[in-house]
């Protein structure tokens, strides 16, 4: 059984962003086992961040144990911005494929 609150909108390998049940504009992200709440505008604004060096910063402002999280886990910075991107295209499409089935 899933006991992690939300839907599942984007999982790949150790992280997974999941709708929040209470607020349509806050998201789930699991790095492993640690929960974080990020809002959309986060989300979006740490998927774009390159040079990663730029993402680091922002994470580190935003909640440094994001960054823990990720050194744990051995996700490059990279790939968690890739994924978080992935997530945002995928959501994007259901919102849009949802708009057509009404």
């Amino acid at each position: 059984m899933d006991e992690r609150e939300g839907k599942p909108i984007y999982v790949e390998g150790k992280i997974e962003v999941r709708t929040h049940e209470m607020d349509p504009e806050a998201h789930n992200v699991w790095i492993g086992d640690n929960y974080f709440l990020f809002q959309r505008g986060c989300i979006e604004q740490f998927a774009e961040r390159t040079p990663t060096i730029n993402l680091r910063s922002s994470l580190r402002n935003y909640n440094f144990h994001v960054l823990h999280a990720l050194d744990i886990e051995k996700v490059s910075l990279e790939h968690f911005a890739l994924v978080l991107s992935k997530a945002l295209e995928k959501e994007r499409e259901d919102l849009a494929r949802f708009m057509i089935e009404e």
